[in-house]
Protein backbone atom coordinates (compact mmCIF):
# COMPACT_ATOMS: atom_id res chain seq x y z
CA UNK A 1 0.00 0.00 0.00
CA UNK A 2 1.05 3.59 -0.59
CA UNK A 3 3.30 4.92 2.11
CA UNK A 4 3.55 1.54 3.82
CA UNK A 5 7.02 0.56 2.63
CA UNK A 6 10.41 2.25 2.91
CA UNK A 7 11.44 4.16 -0.21
CA UNK A 8 14.83 4.33 -1.97
CA UNK A 9 17.09 6.96 -0.43
CA UNK A 10 14.92 7.29 2.65
CA UNK A 11 15.05 6.14 6.22
CA UNK A 12 12.85 3.37 7.40
CA UNK A 13 9.22 4.36 6.95
CA UNK A 14 8.62 3.84 10.64
CA UNK A 15 9.20 6.74 13.00
CA UNK A 16 12.79 6.67 14.34
CA UNK A 17 13.25 6.23 18.03
CA UNK A 18 13.59 9.60 19.75
CA UNK A 19 15.06 9.53 23.23
CA UNK A 20 13.84 11.71 26.07
CA UNK A 21 17.25 13.39 26.28
CA UNK A 22 17.03 14.49 22.65
CA UNK A 23 13.46 15.73 23.05
CA UNK A 24 14.36 17.57 26.25
CA UNK A 25 17.29 19.23 24.48
CA UNK A 26 15.06 20.26 21.58
CA UNK A 27 12.43 21.63 23.94
CA UNK A 28 14.96 23.52 26.07
CA UNK A 29 16.70 25.13 23.10
CA UNK A 30 13.36 25.99 21.51
CA UNK A 31 11.95 27.59 24.65
CA UNK A 32 15.10 29.62 25.31
CA UNK A 33 15.20 30.94 21.74
CA UNK A 34 11.48 31.66 21.83
CA UNK A 35 11.72 33.58 25.11
CA UNK A 36 14.64 35.59 23.76
CA UNK A 37 12.52 36.60 20.75
CA UNK A 38 9.32 37.16 22.70
CA UNK A 39 9.43 40.95 22.43
CA UNK A 40 10.14 41.01 18.69
CA UNK A 41 7.30 43.16 17.29
CA UNK A 42 6.87 41.46 13.92
CA UNK A 43 5.35 42.93 10.78
CA UNK A 44 2.37 45.26 10.54
CA UNK A 45 0.12 42.20 10.37
CA UNK A 46 0.66 41.86 14.11
CA UNK A 47 -1.56 44.90 14.66
CA UNK A 48 -4.37 43.18 12.75
CA UNK A 49 -4.12 40.03 14.89
CA UNK A 50 -4.37 42.22 18.01
CA UNK A 51 -7.42 43.99 16.60
CA UNK A 52 -9.09 40.61 16.10
CA UNK A 53 -8.18 39.59 19.64
CA UNK A 54 -9.58 42.83 21.04
CA UNK A 55 -12.80 42.22 19.08
CA UNK A 56 -12.93 38.69 20.47
CA UNK A 57 -12.71 40.00 24.02
CA UNK A 58 -16.06 41.74 23.64
CA UNK A 59 -17.92 39.29 21.40
CA UNK A 60 -18.80 35.64 21.02
CA UNK A 61 -16.71 33.49 18.70
CA UNK A 62 -19.33 33.52 15.93
CA UNK A 63 -19.86 37.27 16.22
CA UNK A 64 -16.10 37.89 16.15
CA UNK A 65 -15.75 35.99 12.90
CA UNK A 66 -18.85 37.59 11.41
CA UNK A 67 -17.58 41.08 12.19
CA UNK A 68 -14.11 40.28 10.83
CA UNK A 69 -15.28 38.56 7.62
CA UNK A 70 -18.47 40.48 6.76
CA UNK A 71 -18.32 43.93 8.35
CA UNK A 72 -14.57 44.22 8.56
CA UNK A 73 -12.50 45.41 11.50
CA UNK A 74 -9.05 46.93 11.27
CA UNK A 75 -7.77 47.30 7.71
CA UNK A 76 -10.13 45.19 5.58
CA UNK A 77 -12.61 42.32 5.95
CA UNK A 78 -10.61 39.17 6.57
CA UNK A 79 -10.13 36.34 4.08
CA UNK A 80 -8.89 33.94 6.78
CA UNK A 81 -10.83 30.73 7.51
CA UNK A 82 -12.58 30.35 10.87
CA UNK A 83 -10.19 28.11 12.80
CA UNK A 84 -7.58 30.89 12.91
CA UNK A 85 -10.20 32.97 14.69
CA UNK A 86 -10.96 30.12 17.06
CA UNK A 87 -7.32 30.26 18.15
CA UNK A 88 -7.23 34.07 18.38
CA UNK A 89 -10.53 34.11 20.29
CA UNK A 90 -9.23 31.59 22.81
CA UNK A 91 -5.98 33.54 23.18
CA UNK A 92 -7.88 36.77 23.85
CA UNK A 93 -9.94 35.11 26.57
CA UNK A 94 -6.78 33.56 28.01
CA UNK A 95 -5.03 36.93 28.13
CA UNK A 96 -8.07 38.41 29.84
CA UNK A 97 -8.16 35.64 32.45
CA UNK A 98 -4.43 35.90 33.13
CA UNK A 99 -4.43 39.69 33.20
CA UNK A 100 -1.65 39.95 30.65
CA UNK A 101 -1.36 41.61 27.24
CA UNK A 102 -2.77 40.10 24.05
CA UNK A 103 0.64 40.50 22.41
CA UNK A 104 2.46 38.33 24.95
CA UNK A 105 -0.16 35.59 24.76
CA UNK A 106 -0.05 35.74 20.95
CA UNK A 107 3.74 35.37 20.93
CA UNK A 108 3.60 32.50 23.43
CA UNK A 109 1.07 30.73 21.20
CA UNK A 110 3.37 31.07 18.20
CA UNK A 111 6.22 29.64 20.26
CA UNK A 112 4.09 26.69 21.36
CA UNK A 113 2.91 25.93 17.82
CA UNK A 114 6.45 26.26 16.48
CA UNK A 115 7.65 23.82 19.11
CA UNK A 116 4.73 21.57 18.18
CA UNK A 117 5.79 21.54 14.52
CA UNK A 118 9.36 20.79 15.53
CA UNK A 119 8.17 18.06 17.90
CA UNK A 120 6.07 16.37 15.21
CA UNK A 121 9.03 16.45 12.84
CA UNK A 122 11.36 15.07 15.52
CA UNK A 123 8.99 12.24 16.40
CA UNK A 124 8.36 11.48 12.73
CA UNK A 125 11.84 11.69 11.19
CA UNK A 126 14.32 12.29 14.04
CA UNK A 127 15.62 15.01 16.35
CA UNK A 128 17.86 16.71 13.77
CA UNK A 129 14.89 17.25 11.49
CA UNK A 130 12.95 18.62 14.45
CA UNK A 131 15.67 21.18 15.06
CA UNK A 132 15.78 22.02 11.35
CA UNK A 133 12.00 22.57 11.34
CA UNK A 134 12.25 24.90 14.32
CA UNK A 135 15.00 26.96 12.68
CA UNK A 136 13.09 27.04 9.40
CA UNK A 137 10.02 28.56 11.08
CA UNK A 138 11.72 30.79 13.66
CA UNK A 139 11.91 33.96 11.55
CA UNK A 140 8.38 33.54 10.17
CA UNK A 141 6.65 32.88 13.49
CA UNK A 142 8.84 34.05 16.35
CA UNK A 143 10.40 37.15 14.80
CA UNK A 144 7.85 38.40 12.26
CA UNK A 145 4.65 37.08 13.93
CA UNK A 146 3.07 35.35 10.93
CA UNK A 147 0.39 32.77 11.78
CA UNK A 148 1.55 30.00 9.41
CA UNK A 149 2.50 27.64 12.26
CA UNK A 150 -1.17 27.44 13.24
CA UNK A 151 -2.01 25.37 10.15
CA UNK A 152 1.37 23.69 9.73
CA UNK A 153 0.96 21.63 12.90
CA UNK A 154 -2.06 19.70 11.59
CA UNK A 155 -0.55 19.60 8.11
CA UNK A 156 2.59 17.84 9.34
CA UNK A 157 0.47 15.41 11.34
CA UNK A 158 -1.48 14.71 8.14
CA UNK A 159 1.76 13.80 6.32
CA UNK A 160 2.74 11.48 9.15
CA UNK A 161 -0.65 9.77 8.94
CA UNK A 162 -0.33 9.40 5.17
CA UNK A 163 2.94 7.55 5.64
CA UNK A 164 1.36 5.25 8.23
CA UNK A 165 -1.56 4.62 5.87
CA UNK A 166 -4.08 6.21 8.26
CA UNK A 167 -5.78 7.82 5.32
CA UNK A 168 -9.09 8.91 6.83
CA UNK A 169 -7.28 10.55 9.75
CA UNK A 170 -4.90 12.27 7.32
CA UNK A 171 -7.87 13.67 5.38
CA UNK A 172 -9.38 15.06 8.60
CA UNK A 173 -6.09 16.69 9.61
CA UNK A 174 -5.66 18.13 6.13
CA UNK A 175 -9.17 19.59 6.35
CA UNK A 176 -8.34 21.18 9.70
CA UNK A 177 -5.21 22.74 8.23
CA UNK A 178 -7.07 24.37 5.32
CA UNK A 179 -9.80 25.57 7.70
CA UNK A 180 -7.01 27.38 9.56
CA UNK A 181 -5.42 28.92 6.44
CA UNK A 182 -6.66 28.43 2.90
CA UNK A 183 -3.37 27.74 1.09
CA UNK A 184 -3.30 23.93 1.69
CA UNK A 185 -6.45 23.62 -0.46
CA UNK A 186 -4.09 23.90 -3.44
CA UNK A 187 -2.94 20.37 -2.62
CA UNK A 188 -6.49 18.97 -2.58
CA UNK A 189 -6.17 16.91 -5.80
CA UNK A 190 -2.98 15.28 -4.54
CA UNK A 191 -4.64 14.35 -1.26
CA UNK A 192 -7.56 12.89 -3.18
CA UNK A 193 -5.39 10.68 -5.41
CA UNK A 194 -3.23 9.56 -2.48
CA UNK A 195 -6.13 8.66 -0.21
CA UNK A 196 -8.10 6.88 -2.94
CA UNK A 197 -5.15 4.62 -3.86
CA UNK A 198 -5.22 2.17 -6.76
CA UNK A 199 -7.23 0.31 -7.94
CA UNK A 200 -10.00 2.86 -7.49
CA UNK A 201 -13.11 1.74 -5.67
CA UNK A 202 -16.24 3.66 -4.77
CA UNK A 203 -15.87 2.33 -1.24
CA UNK A 204 -12.59 4.26 -0.92
CA UNK A 205 -14.61 7.47 -0.93
CA UNK A 206 -15.74 6.54 2.58
CA UNK A 207 -12.31 7.61 3.80
CA UNK A 208 -13.34 11.20 3.12
CA UNK A 209 -16.55 11.02 5.15
CA UNK A 210 -14.99 12.10 8.50
CA UNK A 211 -13.26 15.03 6.77
CA UNK A 212 -16.51 16.03 5.07
CA UNK A 213 -18.32 15.92 8.42
CA UNK A 214 -15.68 18.20 9.95
CA UNK A 215 -16.07 20.65 7.07
CA UNK A 216 -19.86 20.62 7.35
CA UNK A 217 -19.74 21.05 11.13
CA UNK A 218 -17.43 24.08 10.88
CA UNK A 219 -19.56 25.55 8.10
CA UNK A 220 -22.72 25.12 10.17
CA UNK A 221 -21.09 26.58 13.28
CA UNK A 222 -20.05 29.72 11.41
CA UNK A 223 -23.23 30.11 9.32
CA UNK A 224 -21.57 29.84 5.90
CA UNK A 225 -19.37 32.87 6.61
CA UNK A 226 -16.28 30.83 5.75
CA UNK A 227 -17.35 30.76 2.09
CA UNK A 228 -17.47 34.55 2.03
CA UNK A 229 -13.94 34.63 3.40
CA UNK A 230 -12.79 31.97 0.93
CA UNK A 231 -14.19 33.81 -2.09
CA UNK A 232 -12.53 37.00 -0.91
CA UNK A 233 -9.21 35.23 -0.59
CA UNK A 234 -9.58 33.52 -3.97
CA UNK A 235 -10.22 36.89 -5.63
CA UNK A 236 -7.43 38.79 -3.89
CA UNK A 237 -6.83 41.81 -6.18
CA UNK A 238 -3.18 42.14 -5.11
CA UNK A 239 -0.95 41.78 -8.15
CA UNK A 240 2.33 41.24 -6.36
CA UNK A 241 2.18 41.06 -2.58
CA UNK A 242 5.95 41.21 -2.06
CA UNK A 243 6.35 37.65 -3.31
CA UNK A 244 9.57 37.39 -5.32
CA UNK A 245 7.99 35.79 -8.37
CA UNK A 246 7.10 36.47 -12.00
CA UNK A 247 4.50 39.09 -11.07
CA UNK A 248 7.19 40.91 -9.12
CA UNK A 249 9.29 40.98 -12.30
CA UNK A 250 6.32 42.28 -14.27
CA UNK A 251 5.82 44.94 -11.61
CA UNK A 252 9.42 45.99 -12.16
CA UNK A 253 8.77 46.36 -15.90
CA UNK A 254 5.37 47.98 -15.86
CA UNK A 255 4.41 51.61 -15.99
CA UNK A 256 1.93 51.24 -13.15
CA UNK A 257 4.38 49.26 -11.01
CA UNK A 258 7.63 50.99 -11.83
CA UNK A 259 8.18 51.66 -8.13
CA UNK A 260 9.16 48.49 -6.30
CA UNK A 261 7.93 48.54 -2.72
CA UNK A 262 10.73 47.41 -0.44
CA UNK A 263 11.67 48.18 3.17
CA UNK A 264 8.41 50.10 3.44
CA UNK A 265 9.54 52.57 0.76
CA UNK A 266 9.93 52.91 -2.99
CA UNK A 267 12.95 51.55 -4.85
CA UNK A 268 13.17 52.47 -8.50
CA UNK A 269 13.47 49.60 -10.95
CA UNK A 270 16.37 50.15 -13.32
CA UNK A 271 16.02 46.87 -15.20
CA UNK A 272 14.60 48.35 -18.42
CA UNK A 273 12.42 51.25 -19.41
CA UNK A 274 8.78 51.04 -18.35
CA UNK A 275 6.40 49.05 -20.53
CA UNK A 276 3.18 50.26 -22.16
CA UNK A 277 0.00 49.31 -20.31
CA UNK A 278 -1.10 46.85 -23.02
CA UNK A 279 2.09 44.80 -22.80
CA UNK A 280 1.91 44.88 -19.02
CA UNK A 281 -1.59 43.39 -19.08
CA UNK A 282 -0.52 40.76 -21.63
CA UNK A 283 2.38 39.66 -19.44
CA UNK A 284 0.05 39.47 -16.46
CA UNK A 285 -2.30 37.19 -18.42
CA UNK A 286 0.59 34.96 -19.47
CA UNK A 287 1.74 34.70 -15.85
CA UNK A 288 -1.74 33.72 -14.72
CA UNK A 289 -2.01 31.08 -17.46
CA UNK A 290 1.38 29.62 -16.50
CA UNK A 291 0.12 29.14 -12.95
CA UNK A 292 -2.56 26.71 -14.12
CA UNK A 293 -0.44 24.98 -16.76
CA UNK A 294 2.41 24.30 -14.33
CA UNK A 295 -0.01 23.27 -11.62
CA UNK A 296 -1.85 20.78 -13.84
CA UNK A 297 1.44 19.27 -15.00
CA UNK A 298 2.47 18.76 -11.35
CA UNK A 299 -0.84 17.05 -10.57
CA UNK A 300 -0.52 14.88 -13.69
CA UNK A 301 3.03 13.98 -12.69
CA UNK A 302 1.80 12.68 -9.37
CA UNK A 303 -1.11 10.82 -11.01
CA UNK A 304 1.32 9.01 -13.33
CA UNK A 305 3.82 8.24 -10.56
CA UNK A 306 3.89 5.34 -8.09
CA UNK A 307 2.23 7.72 -5.62
CA UNK A 308 4.59 7.09 -2.76
CA UNK A 309 4.81 9.70 -0.02
CA UNK A 310 8.01 11.01 -1.60
CA UNK A 311 6.16 11.42 -4.90
CA UNK A 312 3.38 13.22 -3.03
CA UNK A 313 5.74 15.67 -1.34
CA UNK A 314 7.60 16.39 -4.58
CA UNK A 315 4.34 17.03 -6.44
CA UNK A 316 3.06 19.16 -3.54
CA UNK A 317 6.15 21.36 -3.76
CA UNK A 318 5.61 21.87 -7.49
CA UNK A 319 1.88 22.55 -7.08
CA UNK A 320 2.49 25.12 -4.41
CA UNK A 321 5.47 26.62 -6.22
CA UNK A 322 3.27 27.01 -9.33
CA UNK A 323 0.86 29.03 -7.20
CA UNK A 324 3.66 31.07 -5.66
CA UNK A 325 5.61 31.80 -8.85
CA UNK A 326 2.78 32.83 -11.16
CA UNK A 327 -0.43 34.82 -10.96
CA UNK A 328 -1.74 37.40 -8.52
CA UNK A 329 -2.82 37.32 -4.88
CA UNK A 330 0.46 35.83 -3.60
CA UNK A 331 2.17 37.33 -0.57
CA UNK A 332 5.70 37.06 0.78
CA UNK A 333 5.00 34.49 3.50
CA UNK A 334 3.07 32.10 1.25
CA UNK A 335 6.27 30.25 0.37
CA UNK A 336 6.28 28.86 3.90
CA UNK A 337 4.47 25.65 2.97
CA UNK A 338 6.84 24.96 0.07
CA UNK A 339 9.83 25.38 2.40
CA UNK A 340 8.31 23.01 4.97
CA UNK A 341 7.58 20.48 2.23
CA UNK A 342 11.18 20.81 1.08
CA UNK A 343 12.42 19.77 4.50
CA UNK A 344 9.97 16.85 4.49
CA UNK A 345 11.30 15.86 1.06
CA UNK A 346 14.84 15.70 2.43
CA UNK A 347 13.59 13.75 5.47
CA UNK A 348 12.13 11.13 3.14
CA UNK A 349 14.99 11.20 0.63
CA UNK A 350 18.34 12.35 2.01
CA UNK A 351 19.64 13.06 -1.52
CA UNK A 352 17.30 16.09 -1.71
CA UNK A 353 19.28 18.24 0.72
CA UNK A 354 20.13 20.83 -1.96
CA UNK A 355 16.48 21.34 -2.92
CA UNK A 356 15.43 21.54 0.74
CA UNK A 357 18.14 24.08 1.55
CA UNK A 358 17.29 26.29 -1.42
CA UNK A 359 13.54 26.23 -0.68
CA UNK A 360 14.19 27.18 2.95
CA UNK A 361 16.53 29.98 1.87
CA UNK A 362 14.08 31.28 -0.76
CA UNK A 363 11.31 31.53 1.81
CA UNK A 364 13.28 33.18 4.59
CA UNK A 365 15.15 35.54 2.27
CA UNK A 366 11.83 36.67 0.78
CA UNK A 367 10.41 37.76 4.15
CA UNK A 368 13.69 39.12 5.52
CA UNK A 369 14.47 41.23 2.45
CA UNK A 370 11.27 43.22 3.06
CA UNK A 371 10.88 43.11 6.84
CA UNK A 372 14.30 42.37 8.26
CA UNK A 373 14.32 40.52 11.57
CA UNK A 374 12.00 42.81 13.50
CA UNK A 375 9.40 43.90 10.95
CA UNK A 376 11.13 47.20 10.20
CA UNK A 377 13.05 46.13 7.09
CA UNK A 378 16.77 46.06 6.36
CA UNK A 379 18.88 49.19 6.29
CA UNK A 380 21.51 48.38 3.66
CA UNK A 381 21.11 49.34 -0.03
CA UNK A 382 18.98 47.11 -2.22
CA UNK A 383 21.13 47.41 -5.34
CA UNK A 384 23.51 44.69 -6.53
CA UNK A 385 25.46 44.95 -9.77
CA UNK A 386 23.26 47.83 -10.86
CA UNK A 387 20.01 45.93 -10.27
CA UNK A 388 17.47 46.03 -7.50
CA UNK A 389 18.34 42.89 -5.53
CA UNK A 390 14.69 41.81 -5.37
CA UNK A 391 14.70 41.46 -9.17
CA UNK A 392 17.73 39.19 -9.03
CA UNK A 393 16.14 37.10 -6.29
CA UNK A 394 12.89 36.76 -8.25
CA UNK A 395 14.88 35.64 -11.32
CA UNK A 396 16.71 33.05 -9.21
CA UNK A 397 13.40 31.74 -7.86
CA UNK A 398 12.04 31.40 -11.39
CA UNK A 399 15.14 29.50 -12.58
CA UNK A 400 15.03 27.17 -9.59
CA UNK A 401 11.35 26.48 -10.18
CA UNK A 402 12.13 25.58 -13.80
CA UNK A 403 14.87 23.19 -12.63
CA UNK A 404 12.36 21.38 -10.43
CA UNK A 405 9.43 21.47 -12.85
CA UNK A 406 10.95 20.62 -16.25
CA UNK A 407 11.91 16.98 -15.41
CA UNK A 408 8.35 16.34 -14.21
CA UNK A 409 6.95 17.97 -17.35
CA UNK A 410 9.17 15.72 -19.49
CA UNK A 411 8.00 12.67 -17.54
CA UNK A 412 4.35 13.64 -18.01
CA UNK A 413 4.87 14.19 -21.74
CA UNK A 414 6.60 10.82 -22.04
CA UNK A 415 3.84 9.09 -20.07
CA UNK A 416 1.09 10.63 -22.16
CA UNK A 417 2.93 9.75 -25.37
CA UNK A 418 3.32 6.14 -24.24
CA UNK A 419 -0.37 5.86 -23.29
CA UNK A 420 -1.44 7.39 -26.60
CA UNK A 421 0.75 4.95 -28.51
CA UNK A 422 -0.83 2.02 -26.68
CA UNK A 423 -4.32 3.12 -27.62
Amino acid sequence: MVGANPEPGSESAGAPAVGWKALTLLLTIGVLIGLALLQSPGTGDRAQWLVYMDTARHNSLLETYRVAAITGVGVNPTDYPPLSFVILWLLARMAQALGTSDFIVLKFSLLIFTLGCAGVMAAWRGTLFGIAMYLLLAIDALLLTYLDVYFLLTFLLALWCLERNKLATAAVLFTLSLLTKWQPIILGPLIFFYVMQRPYRVASLMRFVPAALVLLAVDAAFANILFTAFLRGASDPTFSGKALNVDWLITALSETGGQLEARGGAVRSILVSELPEGIYRHLASVSSALRYVCYLVAVAGFYLSKRSLTDFVQAAILCFASYFMFGGGVHENHACLAAVLGLCWMALDRTRYVEATVLAAMFNINIVVFYGFNGGGLSFPFVLGGFDVTILLALFNLIFFAVLWLPIAARVLSGLTTRTART
